[in-house]
């Protein structure tokens, strides 16, 4: 995502000089995992973990190009168009609007929360009706969109599950009686009009022109006449292969989608009558019909390519096995790396690119790397050279790293002697060789490599559990598994094991860095050990305040941790890890180049700057518990007051100074709090800016300062 949040202090906990003191998040790119997808006017919007994003059906597509996006706090689960708004429903089943009107310039507007589980949308003028399933029909006055208004209630107890409109009707579903039309006023929704009696179950609602449609479980399709609304007319029933979840009329014919079995399609009439099947799996959802290029397209989003169309114009050609992929997805990212200050990622997908971050709101791809590997597994780089596994073709490939375009891959390396599960290559050099990857899961394999030979599959080492993470100090390894325990073994000069001690973790060993005589290792918190004597290490010190680290890396004297509570970085100079910085969110993977931090939950990758230590200051210590300064908030999100409530601010005879922030940076309220705060404290903001009036839906940014003490804190304003 490239939202800019400029002169926004995001995170700062310090305890040692700086010269800079912004810790600036960038936003986010390389997004996956599309959940589901609506069109409006050559725009296609689809919901994403990280927000909102918007492909343009109108150009010719490169992969992954989004050409606006929208952050949004909740994931997005389902969306629903209803004219220039778009019904965002997240995880949590708050639905928010967004404004439309202009694709590539979104705008965040009011939102809602529902009593109950909402199962359909559906706008008419300045209202919105919700199907509430077993409670109704709900409606929303929304001719504010940023004060939305529950307006009527009147058709509760009315099991709808499905809404359409046409013209100045409006038929909501009722799976127990038919479809039920109303004409509904500005007053009120009104009594229905008419109803069209259905014999069976309905499961889905398409109206055009003076028809309805239905469909029917486990299949079929049944038809209503609406010439009169007010004495609709039950036509019968069609047959079909599949339950139309989801009906789309287009010229000739209609297309049936159901995520679960691909789509359908019915075209034609008597004895020219087409009536095809075409199965899908991993579809998201329900499927979209489309005009692309001149053509009708039917669209899925795909849970794991990303969104994917075919060409469904002749119905007897339709070619199932080459989809037109108008995104393509990185699946889960399993690995970030810089590598000559550009940021080297891995998809599941088939994927591997490359992006410079000169400038880190704006991520540029310069390379990529494709056949082969053809389907990267991970990496380890030296000097300029790159090792590429790829569990294909079971191979280690070589490639040239230059720093810019496309890097050179070369032969294999060496062939892996057996099938591997996307090994994560180790680093590790021999006094007389390098290189030693891992692991399919049960053990670690390897290779001999000096400057004359290469023995490839020298090491095969079986393990009762899986291999988590490795670390090779001289002629002994330290080894994490998945079950909570790290190993110690010594190996001979015969590349033989032999097994020495055990050390049981606090969860899943997830990473080990080693440093000098300290080997600092995560689980569900993080620990320093102590391996002077290499064979017994002692633990020293553990933290849980990371959470379950996922990735730990060592640039210099700094411990970059990658884990469920965010990103967290330490000063390890003098051994004992010691706090200077933490935000963001769940990361599972973290690179580090030129105070960037790029970190990935799976999702996205996000980028961060951080501030330039003073490294020639001397550190100092930080008390066991870590005292660090914190603003927080309740309740979040708050309407329209919320508490601020201050902890560890030290007393410099200042006062504690309150910077309030929209999401675009700007500075619209300031608060000060007494003039000694060493404890705690707390105080209300009223939600209104300098001016005194109220502030709009959004996201806020609460900067806390006093003397050198800073920190901050984000809530979500919702009316």
């Amino acid at each position: 995502m490239k939202r800019r949040i400029i002169g926004i202090l995001l995170i700062l906990m310090i305890t040692v000089p700086v010269l800079a003191d912004d810790y600036l998040y960038h936003g986010s790119f390389l997004w996956n995992g599309v959940r589901a997808i609506v069109e409006k006017d050559q725009f296609l919007f689809c919901a994403f973990p990280d927000g909102i994003g918007v492909a343009d059906l109108s150009r010719d597509f490169n992969k992954k190009k989004l050409y606006a996006t929208l952050e949004m706090v909740e994931k997005p689960y389902r969306l629903y168009l209803c004219s220039d708004l778009l019904v965002v429903e997240d995880e949590v089943g708050k639905f928010t609007l967004v404004d439309i009107s202009n694709p590539l310039n979104m705008v965040l507007l009011g939102s809602f929360q529902p009593p109950e589980e909402i199962v359909d949308i559906c706008r008419m003028d300045n209202f919105l009706y919700t199907a509430m399933q077993y409670d109704g029909l709900f409606r929303y006055d929304i001719s504010d969109p940023n004060n939305i208004i529950f307006n009527d209630s009147s058709m509760v107890g009315i099991h709808v599950t499905r809404l359409a409109s046409s013209d100045s009707l409006l038929f909501a579903l009722d799976d127990y009686n038919g479809v039920i039309i109303y004409n509904p006023t500005n007053a009120d929704i009104g009594a229905p009009i008419g109803e069209l009696l259905l014999p069976d179950q309905g499961v889905s609602l398409a109206v055009s022109g003076d028809t309805v449609y239905s469909g029917v479980s486990p299949n079929g399709m049944m038809l209503g006449s609406i010439t009169d609304p007010q004495n609709p007319i039950y036509l019968g029933l069609i047959d079909s292969y599949i339950r139309a979840d989801k009906i789309d009329l287009v010229p000739q014919g209609m297309v049936l989608s159901n995520g679960l079995n691909g789509f359908e399609l019915i075209y034609g009439q008597g004895d020219s009558l087409v009536d095809q099947i075409f199965p899908i799996v991993g579809i998201w959802g329900k499927a979209l019909v489309l005009d692309y290029h001149g053509g009708k397209h039917i669209m899925f989003a795909d849970r794991n390519y990303g969104f994917i169309g075919y060409n469904i114009e002749n119905p007897e050609v339709i070619e199932i096995e080459f989809p037109i992929i108008t995104y393509a997805s990185p699946g889960p990212i399993t690995q970030l790396s810089f590598v000559k200050s550009r940021l080297h990622s891995i998809g599941t997908h088939n994927w591997y690119e490359i992006f410079d971050l000169a400038d880190p709101d704006n991520p540029i791809r310069t390379g990529k790397i494709i056949n082969p590997p053809y389907v990267p597994a991970g990496m380890c780089f030296k000097g300029d050279t790159l090792f590429l596994a790829d569990f294909e073709f079971n191979a280690i490939f070589p490639a040239l790293d230059r720093g810019e375009g496309d890097p050179t891959v070369f032969f294999p390396f060496f062939i892996i002697e057996d099938s591997i599960n996307r090994p994560h290559i180790v680093p590790n050099y021999f006094p007389d060789g390098d290189l030693i990857y891992y692991y399919d899961d049960f053990g670690l394999r390897g290779t001999f490599r000096n400057d004359s030979i290469v023995e490839p599959n020298l090491f095969s080492w079986r393990f009762p559990t899986g291999v988590a993470s490795a670390i090779f100090n001289d002629t002994i390894v330290y080894l994490n598994n998945d079950k909570g325990m790290m190993s110690i073994l010594a190996l001979d000069e015969n590349f033989q094991f032999t097994f020495i001690s055990d050390r049981t973790l606090p969860g899943r060993g997830g990473a080990m860095v080693q440093n000098d005589t300290l080997l600092y290792v995560g689980a569900s918190i993080l620990m320093t050990y102590s391996i002077s004597d290499a064979s017994t290490p002692v633990r020293l010190y553990e933290n849980s305040e990371s959470g379950e680290v996922n990735e730990m890396i060592q640039v210099d004297s700094w411990l970059i941790v990658a884990a469920r509570n965010g990103i967290f970085i330490y000063d390890i100079s003098a051994g004992r890890p010691q706090l200077l910085f933490s935000g963001g969110d769940l990361a599972l993977h973290v690179a580090y180049d030129n105070n960037l931090i790029a970190a990935s939950d799976g999702f996205s990758v996000k980028i961060y700057s951080l501030p330039i230590l003073d490294t020639d200051s001397e550190v100092q210590p930080i008390p066991d518990r870590l005292m660090i300064p914190q603003i927080t908030g309740y309740p979040n999100p708050f309407n329209p007051v919320i508490n601020l409530r201050l902890n560890n601010f030290r007393s410099y005879g200042e006062p504690v100074v309150i910077d309030i922030f929209d999401i675009l940076g700007r500075l619209i309220r300031q608060i000060q709090v007494g003039s000694a705060n060493s404890g705690s404290g707390g105080i209300l903001w009223d939600g209104k800016g300098f001016d005194g009036e109220n502030v709009t839906s959004g996201i806020y940014f609460f900067r806390a300062s006093q003397g050198a003490d800073r920190a901050v804190f984000k809530a979500v304003l919702l009316k």
